[in-house]
C-alpha cells in the first residue's frame, strides 16, 4: 500500500501532509505508528518547505508492518544535513535530531532533482 502527495512549499503542506500521513497510518492497520509518523512526516516537510524551489512530494509505503516515507524536494541546496542538536537560542535546527531520535532508520539523498530525505518505522 502506498500513499502519493505532492505540495507547493507553502507552510500548510505541513499540516496536510501530517493528516494525510496520519490517515494513512490508520486505515492500514498502523496506528500504533501514526503518532510518531505524524512528527517526523512534519519535521521533514518543514525542511522541504524552507528548500523547495516548487513541488514537495511525499511518498509513504506500507510494508510488512513497517512505514517507510520519503519527502522529496527540488531545492538545490546541497548542505550536509546534520541530526546534532541545535544550541538552545537556535531558532531552528532541531528536525534530524527528532528525527534521529524517533525513527528506526532514517537518511538523506542529494541528487541532479534535489533531495530526498526518509525515515522507517518499524
Amino acid at each position: 500500500m502506498e500513499l502519493s502527495l505532492q505540495f507547493r512549499p507553502e507552510p500548510s503542506a505541513c499540516t496536510a501532509a501530517r493528516h494525510a500521513v496520519r490517515d494513512f497510518c490508520v486505515a492500514r492497520g498502523l496506528a500504533h505508528l501514526a503518532h510518531d509518523a505524524e512528527l517526523l512526516t512534519s519535521e521533514l516537510v518543514t525542511n522541504a518547505v524552507r528548500h523547495a524551489l516548487a513541488v514537495i512530494t511525499v511518498r509513504a509505503v506500507h510494508r510488512e508492518n513497517n512505514l517507510l516515507l520519503n519527502v522529496s524536494d527540488d531545492g538545490l541546496a546541497s548542505d550536509e544535513l546534520t541530526s546534532a542538536l541545535a544550541a538552545p537560542s537556535a531558532e531552528h535546527g532541531r528536525g534530524l535530531f527528532v528525527v534521529n531520535s524517533v525513527a528506526g532508520d532514517w537518511g538523506v539523498i542529494h541528487d541532479e532533482e534535489g533531495k530526498t530525505a526518509w525515515f522507517l518505522l518499524p
